[in-house]
């Protein structure tokens, strides 16, 4: 897939900016585009295309129909014997966070793919952090989700003159931080993986253009799920109340025999919701089953919570071992 952006980065890269009309004067400086070579594995494409890596969408089932999804990653389990569910990830210990504006910029002149780098007429958000790889054994694991951040003040400044979360944080430039309504809980968590400059392919077979933001002066591209969404649950020894990531139940299914199913396979995931509806998160506590003979993983196609179950339906009463936590997302409009 061709990106017009990343071809022409050296001619931009020695341009610098020049504001006009009632415009601040502060901006970042432009550094070119982040090295995805150092992202989590999990955010790299694992399919192909042709003779190159892309995205590909994965199939899954909900409620008898399939639905495609793009795969995110497993977090395994620190419960190795698996009898007990992942702990809840709790909403202010996200390392990460996106910072939007929603006052919007002043525009420059209309974006042209051959010679800019960049679009002049619209604020991409800003990353604090990009998912990189860690492979230490104490190391957190590496998520796509992130706290949401909005500032006020950002129309007095040209379009993507903000490029760097270090300088926001600063107060190099005349920002605030947009207090939380009543409508909206206290920290907002979205899902906005940062991935590869790759071609995303949807379901259709075209290609998706993902989305640019910027770290550190740095072009990159995501995928944007959306909010995810929360609720209160009591965490710790004293079993304070706290926010924690909603999650939705799924299960992989696995093969009578033989080798257990690839969590990135099609038609071995089923889902207790889809995309859009009330009960759905991008967030899966994972838990596996094993198709009884005379079957496939492809055999089931929904979930059962209360026995006597169809034939299709996984019975949850046998699901009691929790793999891990899968990340989902829809990603690709």
């Amino acid at each position: 897939m061709q990106i017009p952006w990343k071809q022409t980065l050296g001619l931009v890269a020695a341009l610098s900016v020049v504001s006009c009309g009632d415009s601040e004067q502060t901006e970042d400086k432009f550094q070119g585009y982040i090295d995805t070579s150092v992202l989590d594995s999990k955010f790299l494409p694992a399919g192909s295309c042709g003779s190159a890596r892309c995205y590909l969408p994965q199939t899954v089932t909900v409620n008898n129909d399939p639905v495609l999804v793009y795969n995110l990653g497993l977090v395994a389990n620190p419960n190795t014997d698996k009898t007990k569910a992942p702990p809840f990830l709790i909403t202010e210990s996200l390392a990460t966070s996106v910072y939007e504006f929603p006052e919007g910029c002043k525009a420059g002149e209309a974006y042209d793919p051959r010679t800019d780098a960049f679009d002049a007429t619209t604020q991409y958000p800003v990353f604090t952090r990009i998912p990189v790889a860690n492979t230490s054994s104490t190391a957190p694991a590496v998520l796509p989700l992130m706290k949401l951040v909005k500032w006020t003040g950002s129309g007095a400044y040209d379009c993507n003159a903000l490029k760097s979360a270090v300088t926001i944080d600063k107060g190099e430039f005349n920002l605030a931080k947009q207090e939380p309504s009543d409508d909206e809980p206290a920290t907002t968590v979205v899902m906005r993986p940062v991935i590869a400059a790759a071609e995303v392919r949807r379901s259709d077979g075209t290609a998706y253009t993902p989305p640019l933001g910027w770290f550190k002066g740095l072009l990159l591209n995501y995928l944007d799920a959306g909010n995810v969404p929360t609720e209160q649950q009591p965490v710790g020894t004293d079993n304070a109340m706290v926010d924690v990531v909603k999650t939705m139940d799924g299960v992989i299914v696995n093969p009578t025999t033989g080798t257990a199913s690839s969590t990135t396979a099609n038609n071995v995931l089923v889902l207790f919701a889809r995309p859009g509806e009330k009960d759905w998160s991008p967030v899966v506590k994972l838990r596996e089953f094993t198709a009884p003979t005379g079957t496939t993983p492809a055999s089931f196609k929904s979930l059962c919570y209360d026995a006597p179950c169809a034939a299709t339906a996984v019975d949850m009463s046998k699901a009691t071992r929790y793999t891990g936590t899968l990340f989902l997302t829809t990603g690709a409009p």
